[in-house]
């Protein structure tokens, strides 16, 4: 056995990665129906705004989902996930129905996939799209000073990386959840995914969060992974929670018993799911919860 990546073989960190083969093909496709359903269902019963630009660069668009409170709501900017490669807004639309149940103008943001664009490009949309609704939130009853981010898997690499942007303007996010990000992308380029991706080893060093230091310490971070998703993506989640737990202030690092990685997200449309909840909690905002 030749190790490629830590302990493990190309088989081994092959395995580690591979979400899907994770679960039965029925599960996914459970899950699947569930998520084109239900966002289905989000666009039809919450007052939306849909397609609207944020890049004039790359032309990308993102979807807006307002609560019926009155006042300045706070904001939540949701980031999807699908490595980098697939997936797009239109079917994570079903997060806006626990957002918004608890009180959040909900931005769903689409972001240009690899192969059409590098990674770093991705990174540099979100960035975008983060800036583009600090100065637009008003227009649609949010408060600019309380912006959050959440994304899930390849969404939590690029949510977690907003905060080590060295352009980042102190207290723009107020707090950011991953669910089962990536934030150590060298056994990615190792693993049979990077034959889709394409990271080189400076595409490592650059676009790691790992690697560096996050900008604005006062902001809050949720970590999570399921307790199902196997030991590198538990490891991803407490090697960044040490690495940066000295600077952030209020970073909790949580992993959640018997989640697999596609179940991490599937609570998102339900403002009382445990998800919904501690979400809620950690981030000090939407309604009260017990």
């Amino acid at each position: 056995m030749t190790s490629v990546f830590r302990q493990y073989d190309r088989a081994a960190l092959d395995r580690e990665y591979n979400n899907a083969a994770k679960l039965s093909a029925d599960t996914l496709k459970a899950y699947r129906a569930r998520w084109v359903e239900q966002s289905q269902h989000a666009r039809d019963a919450l007052s939306c705004v849909l397609d609207v630009p944020y890049d004039p660069a790359s032309g990308e668009r993102l979807d807006i989902f307002r609560p019926k409170t009155a006042g300045p709501a706070p904001v939540q900017i949701y980031i999807h996930g699908g490595y980098w490669i697939i997936n797009d807004k239109k079917d994570t639309s079903y997060v806006a129905l626990g957002f918004v149940g608890v009180g959040f103008v909900t931005f769903v943001i689409d972001y240009t996939l690899i192969p059409k664009v590098r990674m770093a490009e991705q990174v540099r949309q979100c960035r975008e799209a983060v800036r583009w609704v600090a100065a637009h939130i008003r227009d649609y009853g949010g408060d600019p000073e309380q912006i959050y981010v959440t994304g899930h898997s390849a969404g939590g690499h690029l949510a977690v990386g907003l905060l080590t942007d060295p352009d980042l303007v102190p207290g723009r996010i107020k707090g950011v959840t991953s669910l089962s990000g990536l934030y150590d992308l060298e056994p990615v380029r190792l693993s049979f995914n990077n034959d889709k991706i394409g990271l080189s080893q400076s595409d490592v060093v650059n676009l790691s969060p790992m690697r560096y230091h996050p900008v604005d310490t006062a902001s809050q971070l949720l970590l999570t992974v399921g307790s199902n998703e196997g030991d590198e993506f538990i490891r991803q989640m407490t090697e960044l929670a040490d690495a940066w737990r000295r600077r952030m202030l209020h970073l909790v690092a949580q992993i959640i018993p018997g989640a697999d990685h596609f179940g991490m997200r599937d609570g998102l449309d339900n403002p009382d799911a445990d998800i919904c909840r501690l979400i809620g909690k950690t981030m000090g905002t939407g309604r009260p919860l017990l």
